[in-house]
């Protein structure tokens, strides 16, 4: 793919886990795939991961970044806080450290009669005492 479309060679170097983790420590990479799932219903489940002294595998560092997200944290409104993630999105934008080229979907079976179904869970946890049937 990477080759068809972008005309680049990649050689890819399948590790166990301990050595890949000890290279990303260290930052012994040029390119590494990584995957992050977001645990709560909060943009900062993944911009947090681009703070210069965040979980930033690639080092990857902007003291504008660091202080919009520093000013995020202690907004309390909401509106406010969007914008403020809004400007930090157009950083990592503008910047690319990092190539979003997959998301994982989950697909659901369930009846039609069933309610009380959460679409918006990030955690997709299912709780049955919440669900009912309609009919």
């Amino acid at each position: 793919m990477l080759k068809q479309n972008l005309n680049v060679t990649v050689h890819l170097e399948n590790q166990d886990i301990k050595t890949f983790l000890q290279k990303v420590g260290e930052t012994d990479f040029t390119l590494s795939s990584f995957q992050w799932g977001g645990d709560y219903n909060e943009a900062s489940t993944f911009l947090d991961m681009f703070e210069t002294h965040g979980y930033n595998p690639g080092k990857w560092s902007n003291a504008s970044y660091d202080k919009l997200m520093a000013q995020a944290k202690t907004t309390m409104d909401d509106q406010k806080r969007l914008e403020i993630y809004h400007q930090a999105e157009q950083i990592l934008a503008q910047e690319m450290p990092a190539m979003p080229i997959y998301f994982e979907t989950k697909a659901v079976l369930k009846q039609t009669n069933v309610g009380g179904y959460s679409v918006t869970n990030p955690g997709h946890n299912r709780l049955t005492r919440e669900m009912y049937i309609t009919k």
